[in-house]
């Protein structure tokens, strides 16, 4: 979407919203809109209003984590990851997401805990293979354990440049 889709498809949601207040498809593509152009405080402020109509909506808390790893708030991520987590224990993305907000603080067996938790949830998950597997060897530990997570990453991504990348880490 260039700016002027955005803004018209911000007007009809506005519409939209102005007739149906509480209508949460609206409500929550036009927090996704506003996130996806920077606005971040305005998605926020939209996030927070459709967390008044649906509490317990575990996406609104992963989209919400997202914008503060964007915003690079990350104890508010965490806070916002932890919640959807107390909803969606289960959840793969949720999982990750809050993996990688426990990295940015500096909380390294967190993060590998809700790395491992990703894998048990979806092993074929490339990303997280990828990031544990970097991760370990990145630290110059668990290093036939980096080199498995890796070359399985790569074997499901067998393009990807990153990853071939991140094997080098291992041997390096």
């Amino acid at each position: 979407m260039d700016a002027k889709d955005f803004e018209k498809t911000e007007l009809e949601l506005n519409k939209i919203i102005s007739a149906e207040p509480k209508n949460v498809n609206a409500l929550f593509l036009l927090a996704k809109i506003l996130g996806a152009q920077h606005r971040y405080q305005k998605a926020v402020e939209q996030f927070d209003i459709l967390l008044e109509i649906v509490p317990d909506n575990p996406e609104v808390y992963l989209y919400l984590t997202r914008l503060y790893i964007q915003t690079k708030d990350y104890e508010m991520a965490e806070e916002n990851g932890l919640k959807a987590l107390s909803i969606s224990p289960d959840d793969v993305e949720i999982n990750f997401n809050v993996a990688f907000v426990y990295e940015k603080l500096g909380k390294f067996e967190k993060m590998v805990s809700f790395l491992k938790k990703t894998l048990e949830l979806a092993p074929d998950y490339v990303e997280a293979l990828n990031y544990l597997g970097y991760s370990y060897a990145d630290k110059g530990i668990n290093l036939d354990e980096a080199l498995e997570l890796i070359e399985k990453a790569i074997g499901l991504d067998p393009d990807s440049v990153y990853i071939r990348y991140c094997l080098g880490a291992v041997y390096f």
